[in-house]
């Protein structure tokens, strides 16, 4: 018939996750309590997590769509044992919770599903399943894939927002980038004039770069050159805007003491 059904391991684990969820709120409270203190991460990971990350794998590949049944009451579950591992200090760290079965998915169907999650009314968000309300499930690579995208529609509306006719020529006109001319030698200062000059909606557009005196065409490399070059600008530790970390593996972190350099803190935002 082309039925599919879980197997015999898979009913059990959808039955606890009902029962887990019917819980009333002291009973909860104490298995959450249990779950965290009771166990050490590697049996946390692997009696409790593994059990339902497979789980969740199956009934991704047995459905037809996200909205039946078993996927919303695992993800449920192993939403439940994210915050309680949260409260309780991380007894899990946050790569447990990465599913592989998520970072698989078509990631334009996963921004599909995003667009209808901001779309959505509180009362939607609670009666219908999307996975990005529960991002805790998604690697940093599935993450960075849907930013990517979202920025280069957002580029695209904001591009086609300047779109206008020009009578006299009969024909569009449409600027879908934001062009910088930079001069290697005065590589921060023109490039923070011209970021504060520019409109909120021109830095919304992909960015192009013509460094002066130079024939090369940015199709991408001389944009990478140029956050190279500012990234190594901004960041070196003789700006003074910056201190190092060393008891937390050396990291670079803003230094609080420097208060004259307003407009380079601003430039590292905006390149963020």
């Amino acid at each position: 018939s082309g039925d599919i059904t879980f197997d015999r391991r898979g009913d059990l684990m959808l039955s606890l996750c009902d029962t887990i969820l019917g819980l009333p709120y002291e009973a909860y409270k104490a298995l959450m309590v249990w779950a965290t203190s009771a166990y050490s991460r590697d049996q946390f990971v692997r009696l409790l997590l593994r059990p339902l990350l497979s789980q969740l794998q199956k009934s991704m590949s047995v459905d037809a769509g996200a909205e039946r049944r078993p996927l919303p009451a695992i993800v449920s579950v192993l939403r439940w044992l994210y915050n309680a591992s949260e409260r309780a200090g991380n007894v899990a760290r946050p790569e447990d919770f990465y599913s592989d079965a998520i970072s698989t998915l078509n990631a334009e169907l996963l921004f599909h599903d995003l667009q209808r999650y901001k779309n959505a009314n509180e009362h939607q968000r609670k009666a219908d399943f999307f996975f990005s309300a529960n991002s805790f499930l998604f690697s940093p690579k599935v993450k960075r894939n849907l930013l990517h995208i979202e920025n280069e529609v957002s580029m695209l509306k904001t591009a086609s927002a300047g779109l206008r006719y020009n009578f006299e020529e009969r024909t569009y006109e449409f600027n879908p980038y934001f062009i910088m001319d930079i001069d290697r030698s005065f590589l921060l200062q023109q490039t923070l004039q011209k970021i504060s000059a520019a409109e909120s909606s021109d830095l919304r557009k992909k960015l192009r770069v013509v460094f002066k005196g130079e024939d090369a065409v940015d199709g991408g490399g001389v944009t990478r050159e140029l956050f190279q070059l500012l990234t190594e600008s901004l960041f070196d530790i003789n700006t003074g805007m910056w201190s190092t970390r060393f008891e937390d593996g050396d990291i670079t972190w803003f230094n609080g003491d420097c208060t004259w350099n307003d407009e380079g803190f601003f430039l590292s935002g905006v390149l963020v």
